[in-house]
């Protein structure tokens, strides 16, 4: 998979750590990718995923650069292996730099992008909850890309065809149904 946009000038909030809350990629309208918890992407190297969000933002119409996020900030590429309780510490560092970042554009448009591991620590979906409530998130588009999991999940981007379709994601009623 190629993208076009240019991958110099990343940046990684913060950088070399454990922890990473923002990978982003400035522009005045970016898309917001919101995902289940950073892996290995930095400011020096995508891994796939952030490849995969960068060639789907380069597709929306209008934007014009991206933001990583997660529902958790601690580096694993292995889900199952995040801490069975969230360091609310941690969590709400992250909860303030999303905020931070979504409070730089007016009605920002983001990819809920998660899959149906936020089902595996009850602190994911506590963290959803959360950034929906952000005043920042507030008139925010919410969309999903290809086809919603049997559960309703937004699938995570690796297991989604890249021809697939963004389609808008009613994220109230999901954190409503959400356990």
């Amino acid at each position: 998979m190629t993208t076009k946009i240019d991958y110099s000038g990343m940046i990684c909030i913060p950088s070399k750590e454990k922890i990473r809350f923002v990978l982003k990629k400035k522009g005045n309208n970016p898309l917001f990718v919101i995902g289940l918890n950073s892996s290995t992407a930095d400011e020096n190297k995508p891994d796939r995923t952030v490849r995969k969000a960068m060639t789907i933002a380069e597709s929306h119409e209008g934007t014009d650069g991206f933001v990583m996020f997660n529902l958790y900030p601690l580096r694993e590429t292995v889900p199952s292996k995040l801490p069975p309780t969230d360091v609310q510490k941690l969590l709400d560092r992250n909860i303030a730099a999303i905020q931070k970042e979504l409070g730089n554009v007016s009605n920002p448009t983001i990819l809920a992008a998660w899959g149906t591991n936020i089902e595996e620590r009850k602190y994911l979906a506590e963290s959803l909850r959360k950034i929906v409530q952000l005043p920042a998130a507030q008139g925010a588009k919410w969309f999903h890309f290809g086809d919603l999991t049997q559960a309703g999940h937004p699938r995570h981007l690796l297991y989604v065809p890249t021809d697939s379709e963004l389609s808008k994601f009613d994220v109230e009623k999901y954190v409503k149904n959400l356990k």
